[in-house]
């Protein structure tokens, strides 16, 4: 995926959720959480900071993501990025990873991580290409 354009990809799941449940389906603009065959995008276009959660032991797959504007992942979980056909994960604007995470890039064709804007991480972080 080519995130070059930052938000007007019409084919990725994009999150549309008012909690912080990223494994509830109708959290998502297609209806089903992401599989690993699909872009994701998670923008918070609030000044306000958004938090998600992946619990410990949970898996959220996906082929790239986009992540955009103050939003905070308190993970014990993991993030499977596979596949992608651009850049597989790219962070754009005040994000923060606190906590254990660990994000597994995957047969990326292109950059494995583009950072454009604030990445910060706390704890454990682990980004594994492979």
């Amino acid at each position: 995926l080519n995130h070059d354009y930052q938000q007007n990809n019409t084919a990725a799941n994009k999150f549309i959720g008012t909690n912080d449940n990223l494994f509830q389906a109708s959290n998502w603009s297609k209806g089903h959480i992401p599989n690993i065959n699909e872009d994701v995008e998670i923008i918070n276009v609030s000044t306000t900071n958004k938090s998600y959660l992946i619990n410990t032991g949970a898996t959220f797959n996906c082929q790239s993501m986009l992540i955009k504007g103050n939003i905070t992942f308190n993970n014990q979980g993991t993030i499977n990025v596979e596949r992608s056909n651009g850049v597989a994960l790219l962070i754009d604007s005040g994000v923060f990873f606190s906590n254990k995470t660990t994000i597994n890039i995957k047969k990326a064709c292109g950059d494995a991580m583009k950072i454009l804007g604030t990445f910060e991480q706390k704890g454990f972080t682990n980004i594994i290409r492979n």
